[in-house]
């Protein structure tokens, strides 16, 4: 066929590649639906779950020495940012100590290293393959002279500095905890450099404002899903809709074959009908396959096969890969180029392929060394509207996870934040309540089932428990005995907040204060807050060994800066290492 007949198989193929990409924000509307689903069934299931049960709470632990009445508790405020405890709240002997989140930053470092390296000269090679492509082209097509000066000419005009970094570096950042409007901010700018870049290189300003536009799209809808909002959803329904829409048209190519009649007939109603029918088992088998797929990954996720961040950034490759694939497909014309499009896009499978195992290998090594765990962080807090939890809670944890395993309550402020693959196949499969703790005698077992194995990335995984209102408060208590650091979120603490009033309570009978960290607002009243702490400290009526004034820290936090970020990360690690 020539350039200017229909389009041809190898350019249909290419179609079929934009309308994966399209698909993405149907899954990335679809994975926010499902959350909003997904938070409204745990809020259901918790209350359809309560039982009447009068819970007894665990006996003290009997004192070795001599108890005496608890002096009044001292509370340490500080900033989140501080980069040492202040003198008194219990380092030992007052001089240098070693840095207790050293390993786990190592290892945290050898990881991204990995993962945006291995990201970045993979996207090269695409790059590389896309500019070959397009020299072949235009050497078929008559209007190439030197190939050499050819494929620099694109590499000046087209492929600028921020086309060459700007897909390693979304994906890298999306899982380093960068705050998002800097991400947005970055990939703007970058966005409108190479808009100008290749417009500055002699393209027309209506084919350089819809190809920078259309690589801002791709490049938002990519990244889109990454966000926690819709991590743990929007990843496996792109995967399912890939291999459903491959399914789909394969099965169509195979019915066209068995149509003999000529493109010049006009199209019967019977025949329209007739395609009709057949389209309804295709759908089927289609979102059959769908179903699989999605069976597939959350097999694979329990058998620790991948983290979810590596699931997200999977997909978030995939797609480029099927943009550059559909690229050079597009440029398929087969009186002038042959097969050489085709033979490109294998290459790109190929090399899709081999950089997933040199990727896996690389990440092996970078994690074959890793730390032994910290203590498990248990994260207690005031329910809040999730905008206001996902962000900061997502950041922290981009660095706790190397360091030690996440325990925390479901609740719906974060629920969908970190629903993992697997407990998004039991809410597709009504199957979310076999997961709730519905009766105390579960407690134990439960805890024992927790994950407590880094994944292939180095990272650990946070441990939701799901309790009904009548099982919580013991799974409460059961946590902040096996905890080896409690991390209390308090803003936006009132005294009507009666589910955190216990837990601070708890806290205060019962754990060891240096192993508690409490959070509050830059803009909280933190007079009051110690005010309410005090008070309930004076109803538990603790009593201590010893005569020493025990000691409760209180982090300021703002807005959630990276040295915010830093530095919670140091004394959550230094109050896990203490004995």
């Amino acid at each position: 066929m020539t350039s200017g007949d229909d389009l041809n198989t190898t350019q249909w193929a290419a179609v079929i590649v934009v309308l994966l990409l399209l698909l993405v924000p149907v899954a990335v509307a679809l994975a926010a639906w499902f959350k909003r689903r997904y938070a409204v069934a745990v809020v259901a299931l918790q209350a359809s779950m309560a039982r009447p049960l009068a819970v007894a709470a665990p006996p003290e632990p009997a004192a070795t020495q001599p108890a005496h009445p608890a002096p009044a508790l001292r509370i340490d405020v500080r900033r989140a940012e501080d980069p040492e405890p202040r003198a008194g709240d219990g380092a030992a002997g007052g001089g240098a100590t070693i840095d207790p989140t050293r390993p786990a930053r190592r290892l945290r470092r050898r990881v991204m290293v990995v993962q945006f390296f291995s990201g970045l000269l993979y996207w090269w090679a695409l790059l590389l393959c896309m500019g070959l492509a397009l020299v072949v082209l235009s050497q078929a097509m008559g209007t190439l002279d030197d190939p050499g000066a050819e494929l620099g000419a694109v590499a000046t005009n087209m492929i600028v500095w921020p086309l060459l970094l700007l897909p390693a570096a979304l994906a890298w950042a999306f899982q380093a905890g960068v705050r998002e409007s800097r991400v947005w901010a970055a990939a703007g700018l970058s966005m409108a450099a190479f808009g100008l870049g290749i417009t500055m290189g002699g393209v027309g300003w209506l084919a350089s404002t819809a190809f920078a536009l259309g690589c801002a799209l791709l490049a938002a809808m990519l990244a889109a899903f990454m966000r926690p909002a819709v991590r743990g959803a929007g990843p496996p329904l792109v995967a399912a809709f890939t291999v459903g829409l491959f399914v789909a048209c394969a099965l169509i190519f195979v019915i066209a074959q068995f149509d003999d009649s000529s493109a010049d007939e006009a199209v019967t109603a019977r025949e329209w009908a007739l395609a009709a029918g057949a389209l309804v088992p295709v759908l089927g088998v289609a979102a059959l396959a769908s179903w699989r797929m999605l069976l597939r990954l959350a097999r694979r996720y329990g058998e620790k096969r991948f983290s979810e961040l590596q699931l997200a950034l999977g997909a978030y490759w995939a797609l480029v890969t099927a943009f550059a694939a559909g690229i050079v497909l597009f440029m398929s014309f087969e009186d002038k180029t042959g097969h050489s499009m085709e033979w490109f896009a294998l290459a790109i499978v190929l090399l899709w392929l081999l950089w997933r195992w040199l990727q896996r290998a690389a990440l092996w090594l970078a994690c074959r060394r890793a730390p032994p765990p910290l203590g498990a962080l248990l994260l207690l807090r005031v329910f809040k509207p999730s905008n206001r939890s996902e962000a900061f809670t997502d950041r922290f944890l981009a660095h706790w996870r190397f360091a030690a395993p996440v325990w925390m309550i479901a609740g719906p402020d974060l629920a969908g934040a970190f629903m993992e693959p697997d407990e998004f196949f039991a809410f597709l499969g009504r199957r979310l309540g076999e997961r709730y703790v519905a009766d105390p005698a579960q407690v134990a077992p439960r805890l024992a089932a927790m994950d407590d194995a880094r994944d292939p990335d180095g990272r650990f995984r946070v441990n939701e428990m799901f309790c009904a209102n009548s099982t919580w408060q013991p799974v409460v208590l059961a946590l902040i005995e096996r905890a080896g650091v409690v991390l209390l979120d308090l803003r936006e603490y009132t005294q009507q907040r009666a589910g955190t009033r216990f837990e601070l309570a708890e806290l205060l009978r019962r754990a060891a204060l240096h192993k508690v960290l409490v959070i509050v607002g830059a803009n909280d009243d933190v007079d009051k807050v110690r005010a309410e702490i005090a008070s309930i400290w004076q109803e538990v009526g603790r009593v201590v060994t010893g005569t020493q004034a025990p000691v409760l820290h209180l982090l300021q936090v703002g807005d959630g800066s990276d040295a915010e970020m830093r530095g919670l990360f140091r004394a959550a690690a230094a109050a896990a290492s203490m004995k």
